[in-house]
């Protein structure tokens, strides 16, 4: 089994050819997993990686990280009160939040 991959290490094209003589761009990868949409091709290995077929809507996106930064406000408000420092990882999980919220 030959196969060619695409910019993201998916199978996109696979040829069954016994001599060898098979396009630069493929090379021998043996026996493939079924069902191969679902799989990368990473240093020699199969690695299931199914691909997202509905990914969030930007909508989605920006209700997560705002329910995010809600939950998360009480860390400030403690460190305003009382001095008690906020954690790190969730100083930057929230930077993060907010840089993934696109306002129309």
């Amino acid at each position: 089994m030959f196969i060619k991959l695409d910019e993201d290490n998916y199978i996109s094209e696979t040829l069954f050819m016994a001599d060898g003589n098979y396009p630069e761009d493929f090379f021998e990868a043996g026996e493939l997993p079924e069902p191969i949409e679902e799989y990368k091709y990473i240093d020699g290995v199969f690695i299931h990686a199914p691909l997202d077929p509905d990914p969030p809507t930007q909508e989605e996106t920006n209700g997560l990280n705002r329910e995010y930064l809600a939950e998360t406000d009480w860390y400030l408000t403690r460190k305003f009160e009382t001095g008690a420092a906020v954690p790190q990882d969730v100083l930057i999980k929230r930077q993060e939040a907010r840089e993934a919220i696109v306002e129309d």
